[in-house]
């Protein structure tokens, strides 16, 4: 799935650096993505997020955010949902908060289940929701976000 920098935000790009991309046993992949913080030494924030999502079914469904990731930092993920029945007309839902070590090397892999809030959100008249991930720095501080194999699982 694509994620896409929100705007005023660090750009996600790809790195190709061997010693950052992410790599599983008999898997060729050539490119990971990586947020770096600062951004053009004035952008202290990013946040990424995904397409819009038509996941508003009311038939039993799991729902996950799927992700190899390496942090610096802890990154904030959670749901943009849109209603059109409602007089709240979006609503922002922090679901999780993943903890970043400094100057981590080590990937790993993230689970988030979405199905709870998704489900609470459904009687408001969901029409679709984007999946987010954000984080900020403070000035005089950098950060390293590698993401590789993100996806939104449903079924």
């Amino acid at each position: 799935m694509n994620f896409f920098s929100i705007d005023g935000s660090a750009e996600l790009d790809k790195t190709d650096d061997p010693s950052l991309v992410f790599h599983h046993k008999n898997e060729p992949n050539n490119f990971s993505g990586i947020i770096e913080l600062p951004y053009l030494d004035s952008i202290y924030f990013f946040e990424i997020k995904s397409k819009k999502l038509d996941l508003n079914s009311t038939t039993a469904m799991d729902c996950l955010v799927e992700l190899n990731c390496c942090f610096d930092r802890n990154v904030e993920i959670g749901m943009y949902c849109y209603f059109s029945n409602s007089s709240i007309k979006t609503q922002q839902i922090s679901i999780a908060n993943i903890v970043g070590k400094p100057n981590n090397t080590e990937w790993n892999k993230i689970y988030i289940n979405l199905e709870r809030e998704r489900l609470d959100v459904l009687s408001k008249g969901l029409t679709y929701f984007e999946v987010y991930m954000k984080c900020g720095i403070p000035r005089d501080t950098t950060a390293r976000f590698l993401f590789d194999n993100i996806k939104v699982v449903h079924r």
